[in-house]
């Protein structure tokens, strides 16, 4: 069999990414001959998508204009990172390979398993009988049966015609070697012609590829994770005109932005390519200020300009003068200079901060026009960013040592007669004029403070046996008053529970302080300081974990048995007369309440008893 034929093509995007095509050819008495290609056609997308800034430099806190193109109608996703963000994980922006490789391929099916045609039968060769079972790949050194392309391509085919080898029964040796190579030389062959690169608005490039499985990549679990270096991630709507223009505000920061966006409706799925946005700044300003300083203390104020053009420019800085501190003369101290390409200039003052609490400190600096030459060159102004402010706080302190008094009543009024109560402040001689300060605070709610202050009340319980519990008490005591006085709001409620929250709102599985208390747990049932490490158990504050631990119920899933283990333990050191032994070491004294003894002991233990709605037997 001799001969050529050619086979137009035309690919488009529904071909994408990598076609297959199968030639076969059926001779008279039935049997086959086949071979395949594969063909890679460009990742493009039906949903034509662009995004562009309004300009491509701009300066820290400017607004630039962000520019949406898509399909009408359709929902975009726009996202914009810092470049570095990139740069750490190459490979991971999103382009058109990866969201084709989200997708199985299709080429490499094959058949299922519930309809595939294993035929474990095998005949005798016929060597009278040319073999034209078998075909001959193109740049390839194995030999593959027509069967193979078909069921490459997933076809399931019904025929009487001969399109799948049978399997030769290995009888003598020769015939075994024969169907383990399956080489035949006089087999016929199909051999394809590398199709022409063609190209137009609505073909793309199909180039030969003669490789025996499709491109496209194995899908990946593909993890999206919130970068810190994030600026943009929203959502927009392009509308019925397939155009949108949003403002947006660039972040305080010297980088290059890079931004994407994908866009999905009627017409299909789009990709934009990535655009790139500049944020820089002719010069850029440092000064450092002191934590704090004491009034009428002089101090050394430094501020350093940085030049990242690369032309020279004539930099002057002013310090705002304010009537709450004083500048004093600095010696050979000059506020404009020279700088040029790289360079970097340090100015300073002296300053006297005057007067008390906090103070802003402005400083500015500017690129001037000048006549005067910078070197050899005249100094340049940019258009954008030539000055530049920054104004930072001070805390200036009085001298002498802080002294604070506090007084608290309770004011209970009387048949609707007003309450009233004069506090006198007796100041001491020596006080620092100016340093006085009083405040005042009512609240309707003996808890007021408390719940002004819940972020230092409620904290994640963390550490050992005892620190976790004394921890983890507080946020049940307060759940409990604000439910009981009708105060539980949801926002106090989400943020009595931040702390302990781990990523889910619902407040019953958001306290891992009782899955670290079980860490500490003993196989008796008891608890300790460092579990299983210490020797025993302590009575004290397993009495401590079961008050708790019941109390918590109406918040949290606990298991009833870890309570019930608990409470055996506990009454098996109970003694004839109805107290009960104390067992091992307890190191934080405080969670007594301030009492020991074997008397107070078993009052704590009864408690924790009746908290469980249990009473201890007694042995007399």
């Amino acid at each position: 069999l001799k001969g050529f034929f050619s086979i137009p093509l035309t690919f488009s995007l529904i071909y994408a990414p990598a076609p297959r095509l199968v030639v076969y050819v059926i001779f008279p008495n039935g049997k086959i001959i086949a071979d395949s290609a594969i063909f890679s056609v460009s990742t493009c997308f039906r949903n034509k998508v662009e995004l562009g800034f309004s300009t491509a430099k701009t300066l820290p806190d400017s607004e630039v204009g962000l520019h949406l193109l898509a399909a009408p109608g359709s929902t975009c996703a726009v996202w914009a990172v810092d470049k570095s963000v990139l740069l750490l994980k190459p490979g991971k922006e999103l382009g058109s390979s990866l969201i084709y490789g989200l997708f199985p391929s299709v080429y490499n099916s094959r058949y299922p398993r519930q309809v595939s045609e294993d035929d474990h039968s095998c005949g005798l060769p016929n060597s009278d009988e040319p073999d034209v079972f078998t075909t001959f790949r193109v740049k390839m050194v194995d030999l593959v049966v027509c069967f193979f392309f078909l069921q490459e391509m997933g076809l399931k085919i019904m025929s009487n015609t001969n399109i799948r080898k049978p399997r030769v029964c290995p009888t003598t040796p020769s015939t075994t070697m024969l169907q383990e190579t399956a080489m035949f030389s006089s087999s016929p062959m199909l051999i394809f012609a590398q199709p022409h690169k063609a190209y137009n608005k609505h073909l793309t490039t199909s180039t030969y590829q003669p490789t025996m499985f499709s491109p496209v990549s194995s899908p990946e679990e593909k993890v999206h994770k919130h970068f810190p270096k994030t600026w943009i991630w929203d959502l927009y709507s392009v509308g019925p005109s397939g155009n949108k223009n949003v403002t947006v505000t660039v972040p305080n920061t010297i980088t290059e932005w890079k931004a994407g966006m994908f866009c999905t409706g009627h017409n299909g799925f789009g990709l934009a390519p990535t655009s790139s946005l500049l944020v820089f700044k002719p010069f850029l300003v440092e000064f450092t200020l002191p934590s704090s300083v004491i009034q009428g203390e002089t101090f050394i104020l430094k501020a350093t300009v940085f030049n990242y053009l690369q032309q020279c420019m004539k930099i002057q800085v002013t310090l705002e003068e304010f009537t709450h501190f004083q500048l004093k003369p600095c010696k050979g101290c000059v506020y404009s200079s020279c700088l040029c390409a790289n360079e970097a200039k340090t100015f300073q003052w002296n300053v006297t901060a005057e007067q008390l609490g906090l103070i802003n400190i402005t400083l500015s600096t500017e690129a001037v026009a000048t006549e005067e030459l910078c070197g050899e060159e005249i100094p340049f102004v940019p258009n954008q960013g030539q000055k530049d402010t920054i104004t930072k706080i001070l805390l200036v302190r009085p001298e002498g040592v802080l002294v604070e008094k506090a007084h608290s009543s309770i004011l209970c009024p009387k048949k609707g007669n007003p309450a009233q109560e004069s506090v006198s402040l007796m100041l001491p001689l020596n006080v620092v004029e100016g340093s006085v300060r009083a405040t005042v605070s009512v609240t309707g709610d003996l808890m007021g403070t408390a719940l002004q202050n819940l972020d230092h009340l409620v904290q994640m319980p963390h550490g050992c046996g005892e620190q976790n519990m004394v921890l983890f008490a507080p946020i049940v005591y307060v759940l409990q008053y604000l439910e009981k006085t009708r105060q539980l709001t949801p926002e106090i409620k989400e943020r009595a529970t931040g702390f302990l929250r781990n990523g889910n709102t619902n407040v019953l599985s958001c306290f891992p302080g009782y899955q670290i208390q079980l860490q500490y747990q003993h196989s008796d049932g008891s608890y300790s300081e460092f579990g299983t490490k210490d020797e025993y158990g302590n009575t004290w504050l397993t009495a401590f974990v079961v008050k708790c631990f019941v109390q918590a119920k109406p918040y949290i899933f606990l298991d009833n048995r870890t309570i019930q283990a608990a409470l055996t333990w506990l009454e098996f050191h109970q003694l004839p007369n109805g107290c009960f032994r104390n067992v091992g070491q307890l190191f934080h004294a405080a969670m007594k309440g301030g009492v020991d003894g074997e008397v107070p002991l078993a009052a704590y233990i009864t408690a924790a008893y009746l908290e469980a709605g249990e009473t201890p037997e007694v042995n007399i």
